[in-house]
């Protein structure tokens, strides 16, 4: 199998993450875990050697660290929406998934690994922040986007609920 013939379907699936992003209100939608989680293991078989795991003996990165997996969803999914915006219609408008994604990626994830210090010091991102845990994180903040407010309050209400 090609190359090209790989990329096709992950683009797909990039383009229904996002989809999803941009168009839903925060509900759940086990279609959207699925794709979501699809997506992280692509990137894990990608790359498994950056991966880290809580249970190796190796010295790890803690939760503090950021993750290279992570990092690799994240860039994934912004470098998809600027092809996409500029050639598809459905994408025009991407104020939605921008937000999101800058709320989840730039803001919670950081705050959340900040607030779990402590009890999570010991723990990598990778561990912590698994597609499962990442999905509810943004069904969350699309629920508490939808009812306005401050990124602070939208990030410290999130938190709330998701802890």
């Amino acid at each position: 199998m090609g190359q090209a013939a790989t990329e096709k379907p992950v683009e797909e699936l990039l383009d229904k993450v996002l989809g999803h992003l941009n168009f839903s209100s925060g509900q759940h939608d086990p279609k959207f875990v699925a794709n979501l989680d699809r997506l992280y293991r692509i990137e894990i078989s990608a790359s498994p050697a950056t991966v880290e795991t809580a249970s190796s003996d190796v010295a790890q990165p803690t939760l503090s660290q950021p993750s290279a997996l992570i990092s690799r969803v994240n860039a994934r999914l912004r470098s998809r929406l600027s092809e996409v915006k500029e050639s598809s219609e459905t994408f025009r408008d991407a104020v939605q998934v921008e937000t999101i994604l800058n709320l989840v990626f730039d803001d919670f994830l950081p705050a959340y690994a900040l607030a779990h210090r402590d009890l999570l010091f010991h723990q990598t991102q990778d561990f912590v922040f698994n597609s499962f845990f990442v999905a509810r994180v943004f069904e969350t903040v699309m629920q508490k986007s939808a009812a306005g407010g401050s990124p602070q309050d939208i990030i410290a209400e999130s938190l709330s609920v998701v802890n």
